[in-house]
């Protein structure tokens, strides 16, 4: 990209509602195929980037803190700087530029807040270099290096929303993914703004962790696990398929359903306090079920309302309870500006 224009570009977070774990390989393999249901909320990283005259490359962290290094594969590979050198060097090695990041999302929030700006910074660095990697490999480029930077397995559907926003059912199987995207105008997404609750419980989760303990269940073997795991999948189709009903009762139902299982296949998916939060009586008047995002360990908490009517207690009783409720729209996913002129790469 020629001139000294910055490059501006913004995705979302995403919450799922369920099928994760699903979308781990090699589960989707192992099991046959998977579903993974999720949505994109405005909850956003950005990454901005611009051309200097002046060597070397300039990057800021915010609050004022900023650190300059000869060239982008000279970084570090310790703390916030961790994430930045691995999407540095995917790319060919690069020099004159300045790029600041930021996240709207907590730390440790189990909705993808780490694949987001991943994908924000593939995005940009790709624009910036003349080197854009295609919309439909930036996913697996994506997780590929979310994976090196942990170290462990990751799974592949937080992606996805960051790019196309929306409500999201994706079918993983062996070498290819598929997705139904219904966009934020349908009425499924006004159905889930006007029913789903969010809140941060204010305990910092790792997915890594959290993951590598289901799968192992999985491929340890033993025909109960595999079992457990063909009842995630089908109670991802159930979500799915209530959804495009708008029936709150039957997705409360098969989300607590679906934390059943999840915690009979590993106890550390949740913890006491948010456990105690869903058995209050006055909890369980305003709202059907909720879970744990992501991975779970901690994170945010999704919820199903009994009612629209019942928001602004249920927000209260989590505040109680020491979670932090989260007030969010449905995502229309990547938003790149150059220039401050939104292009369009869809």
């Amino acid at each position: 990209m020629e001139g000294s224009s910055t490059v501006t570009v913004k995705t979302p977070v995403r919450v799922d509602i369920a099928g994760g774990t699903l979308d781990v390989y090699p589960v989707y393999n192992v099991i046959g195929s998977s579903l993974t249901v999720n949505f994109a909320i405005n909850v956003f990283s950005r990454v901005r980037v611009k051309r200097r005259d002046d060597e070397g490359i300039l990057i800021h962290f915010g609050r004022g803190e900023k650190r300059e290094f000869a060239h982008s594969h000279s970084l570090e590979n310790k703390g916030r700087l961790s994430l930045i050198k691995h999407v540095f060097e995917y790319f060919p090695p690069l020099n004159n530029f300045v790029l600041s990041f930021d996240s709207e999302a907590p730390m440790g929030s189990g909705l993808g807040a780490s694949s987001s700006l991943i994908v924000s910074l593939l995005i940009a660095i790709g624009l910036i270099s003349d080197n854009l990697i295609p919309l439909r490999n930036l996913s697996l480029v994506a997780s590929e290096i979310e994976s090196s930077l942990i170290k462990m397995m990751t799974g592949k559907q937080d992606y996805v929303p960051a790019i196309f926003g929306g409500l999201n059912v994706i079918r993983f199987s062996p070498g290819k993914t598929q997705m139904v995207n219904i966009k934020k105008e349908k009425a499924e997404c006004r159905f889930l703004e006007e029913y789903g609750l969010l809140a941060y419980t204010g305990i910092s989760h790792t997915s890594a962790n959290e993951n590598w303990l289901l799968v192992k269940k999985l491929l340890d073997g033993g025909r109960k696990n595999q079992e457990k795991f063909m009842q995630l999948l089908s109670l991802a189709k159930e979500a799915s398929d209530v959804i495009s009903k708008k029936d709150p009762a039957m997705l409360g139902a098969v989300i607590e359903r679906e934390w059943h299982v999840r915690k009979s296949l590993s106890p550390q998916v949740t913890f006491d306090r948010f456990e105690n939060f869903l058995k209050k009586k006055d909890v369980r008047k305003m709202i059907y079920s909720a879970r744990l995002c992501g991975a779970g360990g901690g994170g945010t908490m999704f919820a199903v309302l009994k009612g629209p009517e019942h928001r602004k207690s249920a927000e209260a009783a989590a505040e109680k309870a020491g979670f932090s409720p989260l007030p969010f729209s449905i995502s229309r996913g990547l938003e790149v500006r150059i220039g401050g002129k939104r292009i369009q790469l869809l």
